[in-house]
Protein backbone atom coordinates (compact mmCIF):
# COMPACT_ATOMS: atom_id res chain seq x y z
CA UNK A 1 0.00 0.00 0.00
CA UNK A 2 1.02 3.62 -0.50
CA UNK A 3 2.29 5.41 2.65
CA UNK A 4 2.11 9.24 3.05
CA UNK A 5 1.28 9.51 -0.64
CA UNK A 6 4.45 7.73 -1.66
CA UNK A 7 4.77 4.34 -3.24
CA UNK A 8 6.63 1.67 -1.39
CA UNK A 9 10.09 1.03 -2.79
CA UNK A 10 10.42 -2.10 -4.84
CA UNK A 11 12.33 -4.87 -3.12
CA UNK A 12 15.83 -5.55 -4.37
CA UNK A 13 16.13 -8.82 -6.23
CA UNK A 14 18.12 -11.45 -4.46
CA UNK A 15 21.15 -13.03 -6.12
CA UNK A 16 19.13 -16.10 -6.87
CA UNK A 17 16.60 -13.97 -8.77
CA UNK A 18 18.77 -11.32 -10.46
CA UNK A 19 20.14 -12.15 -13.92
CA UNK A 20 23.92 -12.22 -14.02
CA UNK A 21 26.63 -13.08 -16.47
CA UNK A 22 28.32 -16.41 -16.04
CA UNK A 23 32.05 -16.06 -16.50
CA UNK A 24 32.27 -19.80 -17.07
CA UNK A 25 29.66 -19.87 -19.85
CA UNK A 26 30.70 -21.33 -23.19
CA UNK A 27 31.23 -18.36 -25.55
CA UNK A 28 30.33 -20.57 -28.55
CA UNK A 29 27.04 -21.74 -27.06
CA UNK A 30 24.27 -21.20 -29.58
CA UNK A 31 26.70 -20.55 -32.42
CA UNK A 32 26.68 -23.12 -35.22
CA UNK A 33 30.10 -24.62 -35.85
CA UNK A 34 29.12 -24.85 -39.51
CA UNK A 35 28.83 -21.05 -39.82
CA UNK A 36 32.32 -19.53 -39.45
CA UNK A 37 32.72 -15.87 -38.61
CA UNK A 38 34.97 -15.36 -41.64
CA UNK A 39 34.06 -15.70 -45.29
CA UNK A 40 34.52 -19.39 -46.18
CA UNK A 41 36.17 -18.36 -49.46
CA UNK A 42 39.01 -16.86 -47.41
CA UNK A 43 39.68 -20.33 -45.96
CA UNK A 44 40.54 -21.71 -49.40
CA UNK A 45 44.30 -22.08 -49.77
CA UNK A 46 46.83 -24.20 -51.68
CA UNK A 47 50.37 -24.84 -50.49
CA UNK A 48 52.37 -26.61 -53.17
CA UNK A 49 50.78 -29.29 -55.33
CA UNK A 50 47.21 -30.53 -54.80
CA UNK A 51 45.46 -33.55 -56.28
CA UNK A 52 41.84 -33.72 -57.43
CA UNK A 53 41.01 -37.33 -56.55
CA UNK A 54 37.80 -38.90 -57.80
CA UNK A 55 35.95 -41.47 -55.72
CA UNK A 56 35.83 -44.92 -57.39
CA UNK A 57 32.54 -45.70 -59.11
CA UNK A 58 30.70 -48.85 -60.10
CA UNK A 59 32.13 -50.04 -63.42
CA UNK A 60 29.08 -52.08 -64.46
CA UNK A 61 26.64 -49.17 -64.21
CA UNK A 62 29.03 -46.89 -66.07
CA UNK A 63 29.51 -49.39 -68.90
CA UNK A 64 25.73 -49.77 -69.19
CA UNK A 65 25.48 -46.03 -69.87
CA UNK A 66 24.23 -44.92 -66.44
CA UNK A 67 26.61 -42.17 -65.38
CA UNK A 68 26.86 -41.86 -61.59
CA UNK A 69 27.24 -38.70 -59.56
CA UNK A 70 30.85 -37.90 -58.81
CA UNK A 71 32.69 -37.14 -55.58
CA UNK A 72 36.23 -35.80 -55.29
CA UNK A 73 38.68 -35.20 -52.49
CA UNK A 74 41.23 -32.41 -52.93
CA UNK A 75 44.45 -32.60 -50.94
CA UNK A 76 48.23 -32.71 -50.99
CA UNK A 77 48.52 -36.51 -50.69
CA UNK A 78 48.73 -38.65 -53.82
CA UNK A 79 47.25 -42.13 -53.85
CA UNK A 80 43.64 -41.89 -54.91
CA UNK A 81 40.46 -41.25 -52.97
CA UNK A 82 41.02 -41.05 -49.21
CA UNK A 83 38.58 -43.28 -47.34
CA UNK A 84 39.21 -41.56 -44.01
CA UNK A 85 38.48 -38.08 -45.36
CA UNK A 86 41.87 -36.56 -44.51
CA UNK A 87 41.96 -34.37 -47.64
CA UNK A 88 41.67 -30.59 -47.40
CA UNK A 89 38.50 -30.14 -49.46
CA UNK A 90 35.54 -32.14 -50.70
CA UNK A 91 33.65 -31.70 -53.97
CA UNK A 92 30.38 -33.46 -54.71
CA UNK A 93 28.07 -33.47 -57.71
CA UNK A 94 24.28 -33.29 -57.99
CA UNK A 95 22.74 -34.15 -61.36
CA UNK A 96 19.34 -35.60 -62.26
CA UNK A 97 19.02 -39.22 -63.35
CA UNK A 98 17.67 -38.10 -66.72
CA UNK A 99 20.71 -35.89 -67.38
CA UNK A 100 23.14 -38.59 -66.29
CA UNK A 101 21.56 -41.32 -68.43
CA UNK A 102 20.74 -39.28 -71.53
CA UNK A 103 23.54 -36.71 -71.68
CA UNK A 104 26.42 -38.66 -70.16
CA UNK A 105 29.58 -36.63 -69.58
CA UNK A 106 28.02 -33.54 -71.22
CA UNK A 107 25.26 -33.33 -68.61
CA UNK A 108 24.13 -30.24 -66.77
CA UNK A 109 25.28 -30.51 -63.20
CA UNK A 110 25.80 -28.68 -59.89
CA UNK A 111 28.81 -29.18 -57.64
CA UNK A 112 29.55 -27.96 -54.11
CA UNK A 113 33.06 -27.34 -52.79
CA UNK A 114 33.41 -27.62 -48.99
CA UNK A 115 36.04 -27.67 -46.25
CA UNK A 116 37.31 -31.12 -45.23
CA UNK A 117 37.72 -34.33 -47.20
CA UNK A 118 34.25 -35.74 -46.59
CA UNK A 119 30.57 -34.64 -46.57
CA UNK A 120 29.38 -32.27 -43.86
CA UNK A 121 32.07 -29.59 -44.04
CA UNK A 122 31.60 -25.83 -44.37
CA UNK A 123 30.50 -25.08 -47.95
CA UNK A 124 32.76 -22.66 -49.81
CA UNK A 125 31.49 -22.32 -53.37
CA UNK A 126 29.21 -23.87 -55.97
CA UNK A 127 30.10 -24.83 -59.55
CA UNK A 128 27.37 -24.84 -62.18
CA UNK A 129 27.99 -26.61 -65.47
CA UNK A 130 25.27 -26.04 -68.09
CA UNK A 131 24.61 -28.48 -70.91
CA UNK A 132 26.88 -27.65 -73.85
CA UNK A 133 28.27 -29.44 -76.89
CA UNK A 134 31.33 -31.60 -76.27
CA UNK A 135 34.73 -29.95 -76.88
CA UNK A 136 35.15 -30.11 -80.65
CA UNK A 137 37.53 -28.46 -83.15
CA UNK A 138 36.21 -25.43 -85.06
CA UNK A 139 33.04 -25.19 -82.97
CA UNK A 140 31.58 -21.68 -83.11
CA UNK A 141 29.02 -21.84 -80.27
CA UNK A 142 27.83 -23.87 -77.26
CA UNK A 143 31.28 -23.82 -75.64
CA UNK A 144 31.91 -25.85 -72.48
CA UNK A 145 31.58 -23.73 -69.32
CA UNK A 146 31.80 -23.88 -65.53
CA UNK A 147 30.26 -21.00 -63.55
CA UNK A 148 31.51 -20.41 -59.99
CA UNK A 149 29.54 -18.66 -57.22
CA UNK A 150 30.11 -18.16 -53.51
CA UNK A 151 27.60 -19.40 -50.94
CA UNK A 152 25.78 -16.05 -50.96
CA UNK A 153 25.05 -16.54 -54.65
CA UNK A 154 27.49 -13.85 -55.85
CA UNK A 155 29.43 -14.54 -59.04
CA UNK A 156 33.08 -15.49 -58.56
CA UNK A 157 33.95 -16.11 -62.19
CA UNK A 158 33.73 -18.42 -65.17
CA UNK A 159 35.81 -21.08 -66.91
CA UNK A 160 34.96 -21.39 -70.60
CA UNK A 161 36.16 -23.18 -73.70
CA UNK A 162 37.45 -21.02 -76.58
CA UNK A 163 37.38 -21.52 -80.33
CA UNK A 164 40.17 -23.90 -81.35
CA UNK A 165 41.29 -25.99 -84.31
CA UNK A 166 44.01 -28.41 -83.17
CA UNK A 167 44.76 -27.58 -79.53
CA UNK A 168 41.87 -27.37 -76.99
CA UNK A 169 41.91 -23.94 -75.34
CA UNK A 170 40.13 -22.51 -72.30
CA UNK A 171 39.91 -19.17 -70.52
CA UNK A 172 39.42 -18.20 -66.86
CA UNK A 173 37.42 -15.01 -66.29
CA UNK A 174 36.74 -13.14 -63.01
CA UNK A 175 33.33 -11.90 -61.86
CA UNK A 176 33.96 -8.44 -63.32
CA UNK A 177 34.84 -9.89 -66.73
CA UNK A 178 38.62 -9.57 -66.40
CA UNK A 179 40.61 -12.14 -68.37
CA UNK A 180 42.72 -13.89 -65.73
CA UNK A 181 44.30 -16.91 -67.41
CA UNK A 182 44.29 -19.13 -70.47
CA UNK A 183 45.02 -22.82 -70.16
CA UNK A 184 45.89 -25.31 -72.87
CA UNK A 185 48.51 -27.91 -73.69
CA UNK A 186 52.02 -26.94 -74.71
CA UNK A 187 52.18 -26.10 -78.42
CA UNK A 188 54.64 -26.06 -81.31
CA UNK A 189 54.56 -25.05 -84.99
CA UNK A 190 53.48 -21.50 -84.14
CA UNK A 191 50.77 -22.71 -81.78
CA UNK A 192 49.01 -24.99 -84.25
CA UNK A 193 49.91 -28.40 -82.76
CA UNK A 194 50.30 -30.05 -79.37
CA UNK A 195 53.96 -30.31 -78.41
CA UNK A 196 54.43 -34.04 -77.81
CA UNK A 197 58.04 -33.44 -76.77
CA UNK A 198 57.10 -31.21 -73.85
CA UNK A 199 59.35 -31.95 -70.87
CA UNK A 200 56.46 -31.90 -68.40
CA UNK A 201 54.59 -34.82 -69.98
CA UNK A 202 55.20 -38.30 -71.33
CA UNK A 203 55.19 -37.92 -75.09
CA UNK A 204 51.87 -38.06 -76.95
CA UNK A 205 50.28 -40.06 -74.13
CA UNK A 206 50.35 -37.28 -71.54
CA UNK A 207 50.83 -33.57 -72.15
CA UNK A 208 49.89 -31.20 -69.29
CA UNK A 209 47.47 -28.31 -69.57
CA UNK A 210 49.43 -25.21 -68.57
CA UNK A 211 48.14 -21.89 -67.25
CA UNK A 212 49.25 -18.77 -69.14
CA UNK A 213 48.61 -15.06 -68.62
CA UNK A 214 46.33 -13.54 -71.29
CA UNK A 215 48.07 -13.85 -74.69
CA UNK A 216 51.17 -15.26 -72.97
CA UNK A 217 53.64 -17.49 -74.80
CA UNK A 218 55.24 -20.77 -73.73
CA UNK A 219 57.90 -18.94 -71.70
CA UNK A 220 55.14 -17.36 -69.57
CA UNK A 221 53.50 -20.59 -68.38
CA UNK A 222 52.59 -20.51 -64.69
CA UNK A 223 51.00 -23.59 -63.14
CA UNK A 224 49.64 -26.77 -64.73
CA UNK A 225 47.09 -29.59 -64.58
CA UNK A 226 47.89 -33.16 -65.60
CA UNK A 227 46.18 -36.51 -65.19
CA UNK A 228 48.12 -38.89 -62.95
CA UNK A 229 48.51 -42.58 -63.84
CA UNK A 230 47.78 -44.67 -60.73
CA UNK A 231 48.31 -48.15 -62.13
CA UNK A 232 46.50 -50.49 -64.51
CA UNK A 233 44.19 -51.99 -61.89
CA UNK A 234 42.95 -48.68 -60.56
CA UNK A 235 42.62 -47.05 -63.99
CA UNK A 236 40.70 -49.92 -65.57
CA UNK A 237 38.65 -51.23 -62.65
CA UNK A 238 37.53 -48.08 -60.82
CA UNK A 239 37.14 -45.40 -63.54
CA UNK A 240 38.41 -42.92 -60.93
CA UNK A 241 40.64 -40.12 -62.21
CA UNK A 242 43.30 -38.17 -60.34
CA UNK A 243 44.48 -34.78 -61.61
CA UNK A 244 47.61 -33.08 -60.31
CA UNK A 245 47.13 -29.32 -59.89
CA UNK A 246 49.74 -26.60 -59.57
CA UNK A 247 47.93 -23.28 -59.38
CA UNK A 248 49.46 -20.09 -60.83
CA UNK A 249 51.44 -18.10 -58.27
CA UNK A 250 48.73 -15.45 -58.05
CA UNK A 251 45.90 -17.96 -57.60
CA UNK A 252 46.78 -20.03 -54.56
CA UNK A 253 44.03 -18.79 -52.27
CA UNK A 254 40.49 -17.43 -52.27
CA UNK A 255 38.36 -16.86 -55.34
CA UNK A 256 41.09 -17.46 -57.92
CA UNK A 257 41.89 -20.86 -56.41
CA UNK A 258 38.19 -21.77 -56.59
CA UNK A 259 38.34 -20.99 -60.31
CA UNK A 260 41.44 -23.20 -60.66
CA UNK A 261 39.58 -26.10 -59.03
CA UNK A 262 36.63 -25.45 -61.36
CA UNK A 263 39.03 -25.57 -64.32
CA UNK A 264 40.43 -28.95 -63.19
CA UNK A 265 36.92 -30.33 -62.73
CA UNK A 266 35.83 -29.17 -66.20
CA UNK A 267 38.98 -30.76 -67.63
CA UNK A 268 38.05 -34.05 -65.96
CA UNK A 269 34.52 -33.94 -67.40
CA UNK A 270 35.67 -33.00 -70.89
CA UNK A 271 38.53 -35.43 -71.46
CA UNK A 272 38.46 -38.26 -68.90
CA UNK A 273 34.91 -38.74 -67.67
CA UNK A 274 33.68 -40.21 -70.95
CA UNK A 275 36.62 -42.45 -71.78
CA UNK A 276 34.54 -45.58 -71.11
CA UNK A 277 31.71 -44.54 -73.44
Amino acid sequence: MACCGKEKAQPVLLDAQAPRSDTNADPLKGVSMLEPAVNPMAMLRMDGTHYLKQKPKGVCLELMGCQQENEWGIGSKLGGWSLDGDDSYYLDERATLCCRCCLGAQRQTELTLSIGGKPGGVPIATFHRPFKLSPTPCKCCCFQQMHVKDMAGADVGLVTELFWCCVPKYMVVSADGSHLYDFHQSTCCAGTCVNCCDSGGAGCCKVPFYFYPPAGGEEARDGKMIKVWLGLKKECCTLANTIEIEAPMGARSGEKLALVYAAATLLDFNFFENRQE
